[in-house]
C-alpha cells in the first residue's frame, strides 16, 4: 500500500521454552493513495503524505502451534505533510498493546530461514487530534492498529 519507499525491520531472541523476545523499527513512508484508502482511512481527503517512525518491543508467548499472542510496548512519531501547502502535522507518543501472529519456518526448504506474519494494536497515550490541512482532515484517535510481514534469518 506504501509502494515499498521503505521498510521495516526486527532483531529478537528465542528463549528455549519457545517464547521470545523481539524488537521492531519501523520507518514507513505513508503514501497519498494509502493514507485515504479505505484500509487506512487516516486522511480524508487529497494531497496528504506522510512518514511514520517507531520502535516496538514485544515478549512472544505461543499460545497454539506456531500461533503467538505478545504483549508490547513501544514509541512512535508521525508526520503528515500537505504535498501542495506548506502545513504539517507532527505526533510523538508512547504506545502499548499487543499482538497476534503467526511464525512459519523454512522458507525455500532452508531451515534457518523464517517468515512471520504480525498484527498489533496498540494504545497512543498521546493520541494525534484530528487536524485540517488544506481542505482534509488528518484523523485522530487513540488506538492504531497495522499488519506486518517479517521474512529472516534465524542464528542458532
Amino acid at each position: 500500500f506504501n509502494d515499498f519507499k521503505n521498510f521495516a525491520g526486527e532483531i529478537g531472541y528465542n528463549f528455549d521454552n519457545k517464547h521470545s523476545v523481539r524488537v521492531s523499527y519501523l520507518n514507513v513512508a505513508l503514501s497519498e493513495r494509502h493514507l485515504s484508502s479505505n484500509e487506512a482511512s487516516a486522511v480524508d481527503g487529497e494531497n496528504v503524505e506522510g512518514l511514520w517512525r517507531g520502535v516496538d518491543i514485544y515478549y512472544d508467548y505461543p499460545f497454539w502451534k506456531s500461533f503467538y499472542v505478545s504483549p508490547s510496548i513501544g514509541y512512535h512519531d508521525t508526520k503528515y505533510s500537505h504535498t501542495q501547502l506548506d502545513e504539517f502535522v507532527a505526533n510523538t507518543t508512547a504506545t502499548a498493546g499487543f499482538a497476534l501472529s503467526y511464525l512459519g519456518d523454512e522458507i525455500l526448504g532452508i531451515d534457518e530461514l523464517y517468515w512471520r506474519f504480525s498484527v498489533t494494536v496498540n494504545h497512543l497515550f498521546s493520541p494525534i487530534e484530528d487536524t485540517l490541512l488544506g481542505e482534509s482532515v488528518v484523523r485522530g484517535g487513540s488506538l492504531d492498529y497495522y499488519p506486518q510481514i517479517f521474512i529472516g534469518y534465524s542464528f542458532e
